[in-house]
């Protein structure tokens, strides 16, 4: 069972809180560019796990926009299209 972020936070060290809160944020304000998959199914230890930088979790949201494409049946104006072109644009 995964812990709760407040249970997780009494445990966690300040350097990891903050990374996982940059993490949440960068994903937050690029929600459509892939940021979504995150914010929506990652819990602040998968985070930590999966993750050692800012720069792997863009990496990881763009290879999650790059199957989406990869596994569409739609026109060229179906909504994956519309996150890759998203992604393009992302915040860093």
């Amino acid at each position: 069972m995964l812990e709760s972020y407040p249970e997780w936070v009494k445990s966690a060290p300040a350097q990891t809180i903050e990374f996982v809160k940059s993490v949440y944020k960068l994903c937050t304000d690029n929600y459509d560019a892939g940021g979504d998959t995150i914010v929506e199914c990652f819990s602040p230890q998968e985070i930590v796990n999966q993750f050692k930088s800012l720069e792997e979790v863009k990496e990881f949201c763009g290879i999650k926009i790059e199957q989406e494409l990869n596994a569409r049946w739609g026109e060229d104006t179906d909504a994956a299209v519309g996150r890759a072109k998203n992604f393009e644009n992302w915040k860093s």
